[in-house]
C-alpha cells in the first residue's frame, strides 16, 4: 500500500508542469508554494511575491543540530522559469553572503530570510531556484505558482496521508474538497482524488458510495479519466 501511494505521488508531481498561462496582474502572492523537489528538508519557502519591481522569495531554515549549525547564501542564485529563462539574484536580506555564515545558537532555532530576483511572469511556473556554490548548496525544483493547484495538492497529500494511516473517512473528506472545483486544464491530482475516494469507500465496505463516485468519474470531463476508469475496472468490484 505504501509503495502504491508513493508511486502515485511521484506520478502526480511529474506531470504538474503545464500550468495555465495567466495575465500578469500585480502583485501576486503565493503562500507556502509546493515544490516537486528540494535539497534541504529544514528549508522552507514561506511565500513568493511577484510585483512589477521584483520577485521576492521569503524562506525559513530550522537548525536541527545541537551545535555547529550554520547557513548562508552564495553570491550566485538562479531563478529559472518554465520557458528556460534564467534570472540572477539581486540581493538577499537577513542572511550572510557566503563565505560568511549565520551560526545558529541552539537546536530548533529558525532563521527567516529573503531573496530578491527580477520580476518574472507568474504564468511561467513552475520555477526552479538553484544556489550555485561549492558546499551545502540549496535548490527547489518545480515550485508551483498557481494558488488553487497549490491548495489542491496540499489537500490531496493530506488525503493520501489519511488513506495510508487507514483513516478512510478523513481521506474522503479531504479528497472531496479537491474535487469541489476542477480547473479548465486539470492535472492528474484530480483523477487520483476520484480514485482514492472510490478505494476509501471500498475499504469502508460502502460499495454503493464507491459505485456512485465511479459513475461521477466516468461522467467527468477529466482528459485522463479513462486511465483511472481502467484501474477501477481491473479490480472487478462493480
Amino acid at each position: 500500500m505504501k509503495k502504491e501511494i508513493v508511486s502515485s505521488r511521484i506520478f502526480i508531481i511529474s506531470v504538474i508542469i503545464g500550468l495555465l498561462s495567466i495575465n500578469a496582474v500585480f502583485p501576486q502572492v503565493f503562500e507556502n508554494p509546493y515544490a516537486e523537489f528540494k535539497s534541504h528538508d529544514d528549508l522552507t519557502i514561506i511565500q513568493i511575491e511577484i510585483n512589477k519591481n521584483y520577485t521576492l522569495i521569503d524562506l525559513s531554515v530550522e537548525n536541527k543540530l545541537e551545535s555547529g549549525g550554520w547557513f548562508c547564501v552564495g553570491k550566485k542564485v538562479i531563478l529559472k522559469t518554465s520557458d528556460n529563462k534564467e534570472y540572477s539574484i539581486i540581493r538577499s536580506e537577513n542572511i550572510p553572503e557566503c563565505p560568511d555564515k549565520y551560526k545558529f545558537k541552539f537546536a530548533g532555532e529558525v532563521l527567516n530570510f529573503s531573496l530578491y530576483f527580477p520580476p518574472v511572469d507568474p504564468g511561467k511556473g513552475p520555477i526552479d531556484i538553484t544556489e550555485i556554490c561549492d558546499e551545502a548548496c540549496f535548490f527547489f525544483k518545480g515550485v508551483i505558482l498557481d494558488k488553487k493547484l497549490n491548495t489542491d495538492i496540499r489537500l490531496f497529500e493530506k488525503g493520501l496521508e489519511f488513506y495510508g494511516r487507514g483513516d478512510y473517512q478523513a481521506a474522503i473528506k479531504n479528497l472531496k474538497l479537491v474535487l469541489e472545483e476542477i480547473p479548465p486544464k486539470p492535472t492528474h491530482v484530480y483523477g487520483f482524488s476520484y480514485y482514492y475516494i472510490i478505494l476509501s469507500f471500498l475499504k469502508l465496505d460502502e460499495k454503493n458510495e464507491a459505485e456512485q463516485w465511479f459513475e461521477k468519474l466516468k461522467k467527468s470531463d477529466l482528459p485522463d479519466r479513462q486511465s483511472f476508469i481502467s484501474k477501477i475496472e481491473e479490480m472487478k468490484v462493480f
